[in-house]
């Protein structure tokens, strides 16, 4: 069966002397894995196309029965320049794309992953300085996407109002220092006000959102940790150990 589709590439790898196998995440069908036979070949514009963060459309040959499937045509939609120039901005989109494939599962479509993932890319694209904003935003809006929004606003003992909250690493929900009153992850007022701005705040308005370099590892640490209670694969995702030095 012939099969067409919008997608981003996640990852892809040499097969042969010629061809390769590219990790796609597509707007109708979800994660697929694709031969491109012959891709390796000079002047076969596939390989440049194929490349990690690259929007594409594409029409592949699919079989239930088969993990990999034969690609039969990709034409790019967008190529990212800005984003490979700058290594902040590359190791996010990496790290962002490393989080979808570890959490996806194959052929599980979901088209509100997709576009949040083509928009965290396409706006790190052209705002290389938000990569800590698009992070955050991007693990936010995946959590909530899932199934899985934390309630920033009250407490998930007593449901009393916080200011200021900690993880509960056995029940995954927020809770306030008098329900808990020591954790390993826990945000003060500023770095959960940034998390409720977040919420709240479209991607193209990142930029409004003010931060200080003393909010940063409070904010990834909580977000990780969350993900990692709730998300099966978010353990496998090596990036994370990058990313995690880079914010």
């Amino acid at each position: 069966m012939l099969l067409s589709s919008k997608a981003i590439v996640l990852k892809s790898f040499p097969y042969s002397n010629t061809s390769i196998i590219s990790r796609l995440y597509t707007e109708d069908y979800g994660k697929v894995s694709v031969m491109a036979k012959g891709a390796r070949r000079p002047k076969n514009p596939l390989a440049s196309t194929l490349e990690p963060l690259n929007g594409i459309h594409v029409n592949y040959f699919s079989k239930e029965s088969r993990g990999l499937q034969n690609l039969k045509e990709a034409n790019s939609l967008y190529i990212v320049k800005n984003i490979r120039e700058d290594m902040h901005s590359l190791t996010t989109g990496l790290t962002i794309l490393d989080i979808l494939d570890h959490t996806c599962i194959e052929q599980d479509p979901s088209p509100i992953l997709y576009r949040l993932v083509t928009k965290c890319v396409n706006v790190l694209e052209e705002n290389p300085g938000l990569y800590k904003e698009i992070f955050w935003f991007f693990m936010l809006q995946l959590a909530i996407r899932s199934g899985f929004k934390p309630n920033l606003d009250r407490c998930g003992g007593c449901l009393c109002t916080m200011s200021e909250c900690v993880l509960d690493i056995h029940t995954g929900m927020l809770s306030c220092r008098n329900c808990i009153s020591i954790g390993d992850n826990d945000l003060n007022s500023p770095q959960l006000q940034v998390l409720k701005k977040l919420n709240v705040t479209h991607i193209n308005n990142l930029s409004n959102i003010e931060l200080s370099d003393k909010l940063s590892n409070g904010i990834t640490q909580f977000l990780l940790s969350f993900l990692k209670i709730h998300m099966l694969g978010m353990e496998k995702v090596k990036s994370l150990k990058i990313m995690d030095q880079l914010l």
